[in-house]
């Protein structure tokens, strides 16, 4: 006897533990004439469902580490971009599909003239935006703040939060910091918002400069002076002024200065001079006959080839330094050099002290290829130096290893280990670090120099230094972002409905895992699917019942985030552990 399936919606769902499970109802005896077919009502997560904010920016090119409980200093210019938002199923980039408005818990301000006021100097600016108001920026069209649209665009809440708004007579309008402010991110009728704060900075409350600032020949101002408040947040100065009051666009020289900030707080700094005896200055070594002057090196050449703190001099500091003193005072030959660097006769007094620098001048290069392992990571084209990318991918077990790397001259001499002298830096910050840093996600550049040597035989010194870059990628991947499970084409959770029809339901379940890189992994390859009701295996759905689909990684860990360390092996032997869902 064939029984008759009655009309019900059941769930098909999907987790963050890696399961989807997939129900089939079947009705009461009683019901069974009712009708032949049964539906299956896709009800997990959509992309808006619990979602948050997991991505964003500061509206200058920083990331926002937590932008769930973002803060924010006032007269600094940043504010909340979403850039993903994310559920527990999968991660959702926000692109130009999607509306971005600004807007705030306690609506505008209530008078068309906001909070009127004016600066030291007398110029009125306004606080905040007011109902009635009109404002613009360049760029940005006119618009009205009104009781029925008090929402700011991308581009009006860019100019707001910048500090670039103002109203139609041109007057500044700076950013009132005392509501919480919202961003909204929406499509298709549906929206996720996440919160954001402006934090004034306290008039009694401690502005230092984060770090020394030193002389280098160019204008500090923009990345070289740093202020800080009590909790370490950045702060960013409205004004500069010299130490007579003179206001000043530009802080090159050393001497006394104060900024002033937002709040009409004050904050004094001295640039230093740069002390020579005691900065860092390192001259890198040349090949012979590549001087300026017929081949032959001058001390412009070597001033030229001169890094003090870890920067290559620019022409303003070339012009005010001078070297006194040689080892080889007729010429500079092949071979070890000794210079002694110190400021030139008669200049100003940005520049102190001494400092004496050791270089090699070699004659042949030593650098014509450099492998890392069996990968080519720099090799020798006729358009000069060509890189390739180390990738170190460390979910799948590997590491970063500095014994994996040799230098090949062109007549096929090997150098490695003592041979070689290697230097790391961090591509994104510029900042030197060390070989454990490489332990880590991030994007690293790698500097090797072949240490000079004398050839005994023909007399010529062997030398050369090159650099290669390598990406270490995410330890491991994050269920919540790099998994997700799609019904009929569609996410699952978008309440599209599919009619029963007596065939295998789980053909139109598709299981998709990225890695950190982006590009979809392979099912057999890198992971396993398990399909399971009641306990056991199964290889179709058309029973009515919970179908369990579990994806279990084979080249890679479901670990959590990829800051996070991977999981230890003892927690390997089950990475997608999860109970049942239960038949609904």
């Amino acid at each position: 006897m064939t029984a008759c399936v009655h009309t019900k919606k059941v769930a098909a769902v999907v987790t963050a533990s890696l399961v989807g499970a997939l129900s089939l109802g079947a009705a009461p005896v009683a019901a069974m004439a009712d009708t032949a077919d049964t539906g299956i009502d896709l009800q997990a997560a959509a992309w808006y469902t619990d979602a948050k904010v997991t991505k964003a920016t500061d509206g200058k090119g920083g990331t926002v580490s937590n932008p769930n409980e973002a803060t924010f200093i006032l007269g600094s210019g940043k504010y909340l971009v979403p850039t993903e938002v994310a559920n527990s199923m999968v991660m959702t980039p926000i692109d130009d599909t999607f509306a971005v408005v600004c807007d705030n818990d306690s609506n505008w301000a209530s008078s068309a003239a906001s909070t009127a006021r004016t600066d030291s100097d007398g110029n009125p600016y306004y606080v905040g935006l007011g109902v009635g108001g009109w404002y613009k920026a360049d760029g940005v069209d006119a618009f009205e703040i009104t009781s029925t649209s008090q929402t700011l665009t991308a581009e009006q809440a860019e100019a707001y939060f910048g500090g670039k708004l103002v109203d139609l007579n041109n007057t500044p309008v700076e950013v009132d910091p005392s509501p919480n402010f919202r961003v909204i991110i929406s499509k298709d009728g549906h929206s996720v918002d996440q919160v954001f704060k402006i934090k004034a900075v306290s008039s009694s409350q401690e502005i230092k400069l984060d770090g020394a600032v030193v002389y280098d020949g160019e204008n500090l101002i923009g990345c070289d002076i740093v202020f800080v408040d009590e909790s370490g947040t950045a702060i960013s100065p409205v004004q500069w002024f010299e130490a007579d009051g003179t206001s000043t666009t530009s802080i090159v020289n050393a001497g006394s200065y104060y900024a002033k900030f937002s709040n009409g707080q004050t904050a004094s700094f001295e640039v230093q001079a740069l002390d020579l005896s005691s900065a860092s200055v390192v001259i890198n070594d040349l090949q012979s006959g590549k001087g300026s002057h017929a081949g032959a090196y001058w001390n412009d050449d070597i001033l030229d080839a001169l890094v003090i703190n870890g920067d290559r001099i620019n022409a303003t500091l070339k012009g005010q330094l001078d070297i006194v003193k040689r080892s080889n005072p007729s010429a500079y030959a092949s071979g070890e050099n000794t210079v002694t660097i110190a400021r030139g006769a008669g200049l100003s007094s940005n520049i102190k002290g001494t400092a004496s620098v050791t270089f090699t001048i070699y004659d042949v290069n030593a650098v014509d290829s450099v492998e890392y392992g069996r990968q080519t990571a720099v090799e020798t084209t006729s358009g000069g130096y060509a890189y390739d990318t180390v990738e170190i991918w460390l979910e799948n077990g590997m590491a970063y290893d500095e014994s994996k790397i040799s230098v090949k001259d062109s007549l096929g001499n090997t150098y490695t280990g003592d041979d070689l002298e290697i230097s790391y830096s961090n591509r994104a910050t510029g900042e030197k670090v060390n070989i454990s840093a490489l332990a880590e996600m991030g994007k690293y550049s790698v500097n090797v120099r072949v240490k000079p040597f004398n050839d005994f035989v023909s007399g010529d010194y062997y030398g050369g230094s090159v650099s290669f870059d390598v990406d270490v990628n995410a330890m491991s991947l994050n269920s919540n972002k790099n998994l997700a499970f799609f019904f009929d084409g569609k996410l699952s959770g978008d309440s599209a409905s599919a009619t029963y029809d007596g065939t295998d339901q789980l053909s139109k379940l598709e299981t998709v895992v990225k890695n950190a890189a982006g590009d979809t992994m392979e099912e057999g390859t890198d992971y396993t699917l398990e399909i399971t009701k009641d306990g056991k295996d199964v290889e179709s759905a058309t029973d009515a019942g919970t179908y369990v689909v579990t994806a279990k990684p084979v080249t890679f860990d479901f670990g959590g985030s990829a800051k996070n360390s991977s999981p230890s092996r003892s927690t390997r032997s089950t990475p997608s552990a999860s109970s049942p869902l239960p038949t609904t």
